[in-house]
């Protein structure tokens, strides 16, 4: 891959980044199964952003054609990855099982394991 194209040059150093992990880690555990917060929480707050109830439904009606369009974009840089059926595929695949990876990422907070 060109090593000018499509690169993200991350802003935070790896100290940075490890104190970032930790709080949110440290976030994550203080409500940790905590039924209670967890139910003030859900009250109080809207669902994460990535919850297909807080997105615009055309975002998913249209994301089998955006992938097959990164495909396109970028198959010249690994064509043998690009293509194998799996990948092609791919958005496909999303749109068959996003509501419930969508529900599974939003636990209730009765559920083992929830947290925020």
């Amino acid at each position: 891959m060109d090593p000018n194209k499509y690169v993200q040059q991350s802003p935070v150093t790896f100290d940075q980044a490890s104190q970032c992990l930790k709080a949110a880690a440290k976030l994550h555990a203080a409500a940790w199964e905590d039924v209670g917060l967890l139910s003030m929480a859900t009250d109080r707050l809207s669902r994460g952003a990535y919850h297909l109830q807080m997105r615009d439904p055309a975002e998913l009606e249209g994301i089998e054609d955006a992938w097959n369009g990164f495909v396109s974009n970028f198959r010249e840089y690994q064509p043998a990855l690009f293509d194998q059926t799996s990948i092609q595929e791919l958005g496909k695949r999303v749109v068959r099982v996003a509501a419930q990876v969508s529900d599974e990422l939003s636990p209730s907070p009765t559920d083992q394991y929830a947290t925020l």
